[in-house]
């Protein structure tokens, strides 16, 4: 079952669809009717059928009549047949403070496992040979997910994900220069939107987190370097849950919250960094705007 609002853009459209079908017959009647010349007692005869059409004008009149009783079956009839993309899309636009994820390769398909998890409402950005290529598609698509089939580093394919009604685009494909073109197209479009992109160079991460067009750049280059030394030094267990550094920004849905009630949540506070150490927080613990924590996701 579809949520209310996306019925309701349904049946917006269909309204659309149905009032411009009747300006379009209702402009071809008055133009017949002015063409043929007949009187409006003609013209009633005509349409109640009680005389029959001679002209070409005067069958105009009677077929756009005729049609235009049924305009608002066809403006449904429309909805009814819309492919599965273009409902996938409709359901987009309906979205609000939704999250856009673009690209469904390894780091993408985690991400999206962690957005379900977390019950979080996404879009997903893929190009159009995924289509037959991806079998995680297949996935989303039946737990109704939306699956917009794209380039996202076109304006176009973002407004299709409804970018400017979105709070957070996450890119996640391994090319650093489409990266930050679709940073910058979602910051033109949505200059609030939050913006986290997968960058393979430290050095372009810097870059486009000075830019501005990017919000939080993860340099894999590093992560990895990290690991890698770790592993040098301690027996690094990889299959455990991910933790993650958090500043806790102003408007969170963190701030002025304790750490039990985080837990509530599902989000699990490991440590609060005091100066330069990670420290074990208590229960009563009250997280505040610019703590910066360590989260397992």
């Amino acid at each position: 079952m579809l949520p209310p609002k996306v019925l309701l853009s349904y049946y917006v459209r269909a309204m659309k669809s149905t009032l411009v079908l009747i300006s379009v017959l209702g402009t071809l009647f008055f133009a017949a009717w002015w063409i043929s010349g007949a009187d409006v007692g003609r013209v009633f005869q005509i349409v109640q059928l009680q005389e029959a059409p001679e002209k070409i004008s005067e069958w105009i009149i009677f077929l756009s009549t005729a049609l235009l009783k049924f305009a608002p079956v066809f403006g449904f009839v429309e909805i009814k047949t819309l492919s599965e993309e273009e409902k996938m899309e409709l359901k987009a636009s309906a979205m609000e403070d939704h999250i856009i994820l673009v690209g469904l390769g390894h780091l993408g398909r985690r991400v999206a496992d962690l957005l379900q998890k977390r019950g979080k409402e996404f879009v997903v950005i893929v190009l159009p040979r995924d289509k037959e290529r991806n079998e995680c598609l297949d996935e989303l698509k039946a737990k109704g997910i939306p699956v917009i089939f794209g380039d996202a580093s076109l304006s176009r394919t973002l407004k299709r994900a409804n970018v400017k009604k979105a709070k957070a685009l996450l890119i996640t494909i391994d090319d650093d220069l489409i990266n930050s073109v679709i940073a910058e197209r979602a910051k033109e479009l949505n200059p609030s939107i939050r913006i986290v992109a997968r960058v393979f160079r430290e050095e372009l991460a810097k870059m486009l987190r000075s830019s501005g067009d990017v919000d939080v750049a993860i340099s894999t280059t590093l992560a990895s370097s990290q690991l890698f030394l770790a592993g040098a030094l301690y027996d690094v267990v990889i299959s455990v849950p991910p933790l993650a550094p958090v500043r806790v920004e102003k408007g969170s849905e963190m701030e002025g919250k304790n750490v039990g009630e985080l837990e509530e949540m599902g989000v699990y506070v490991i440590g609060v960094l005091v100066g330069d150490k990670w420290i074990a927080p208590p229960k009563d613990r009250i997280i505040k705007q610019g703590d910066v924590i360590l989260v397992q996701l």
